[in-house]
């Protein structure tokens, strides 16, 4: 499957590319230039499924009913459970950095568009989606190990994610009544990778009209996260996930008949 990363991604990247820059002239957030749509959309359409379809999948990795690593480190040392985390964490990241490499050379193609991205902005994505996916890989592997069923598993992550994408709306009420307080602000930007993959890429999501007709983060000045610290936050969050996966596999019991 990893050997087939690059080339899936290649298409898959292009084919979106194409759909964002030609073929759905209703996406006119961006203009109607196929350069700039590229450059501003294709980073949310990347998060996006990041998020809501690799994080799914990801929650499942662990889960006790299909899974002998889990049950292997259920029984050995501390280490072994660490190792047994680790060691699917590192082949999933692997398989993530060749569809980003991929991905990246096609990026590379839409920078000869007039008003695409430049090499540094395709630089700053590819940064920014690894450290999202570090992020997802340790919510859906401490998900999995805390939670052992199947639908345990998927509902933890998704409750997550659901919180994350809702985080402009959802704080709504707070910024109502404590003002646009900037710590609040940017706690309701950076919770929200969609947001932070806008500010990266230039879109100003937060001001768009319907965003203004539903959160008073509309009505009050931004301020987007910087490259440095979003990639720190979501990679020690992620890396926090981990060590917590690890103590939740350190207090689940073997299950019957497995190794113990």
């Amino acid at each position: 499957m990893r050997t087939r990363a690059i080339p899936v991604s290649v298409g898959a990247t292009a084919a979106v590319m194409g759909l964002v820059g030609w073929a759905l002239p209703g996406l006119d957030m961006a203009g109607p230039r196929p350069g700039p749509r590229i450059a501003q959309l294709m980073p949310q359409v990347e998060v996006s499924l990041l998020f809501l379809v690799g994080l799914p999948v990801w929650s499942q990795a662990l889960a006790a009913e299909r899974s002998a690593a889990l049950r292997v480190a259920l029984a050995v040392t501390a280490r072994g459970r660490a190792r047994a985390v680790l060691r699917g964490v590192g082949s999933r990241l692997a398989t993530v950095a060749l569809v980003v490499l991929g991905g990246g050379g096609v990026w590379l193609l839409a920078t000869l568009l007039a008003g695409g991205p430049s090499l540094a902005s395709v630089l700053r994505a590819r940064l920014l989606l690894l450290a999202f996916a570090l992020f997802a890989i340790g919510l859906a592997t401490w998900a999995s190990a805390r939670y052992p069923g199947v639908v345990g598993a998927g509902a933890a992550t998704l409750g997550v994610l659901g919180i994350m994408l809702g985080a402009p709306l959802i704080l709504a009420p707070l910024v109502s009544l404590f003002g646009a307080h900037p710590a609040l602000v940017q706690a309701a930007v950076l919770v929200c990778p969609w947001v932070v993959a806008a500010g990266i890429s230039g879109l100003d999501l937060v001001h768009m009209q319907w965003v203004y007709a539903l959160s008073p983060l509309g009505h009050v000045e931004i301020s987007y996260p910087g490259l440095a610290t979003a990639a720190l936050l979501y990679g020690v969050a992620g890396c926090l996930l981990l060590a917590a996966a690890v103590r939740a596999l350190r207090a689940t019991r073997p299950l019957a008949g497995g190794p113990r």
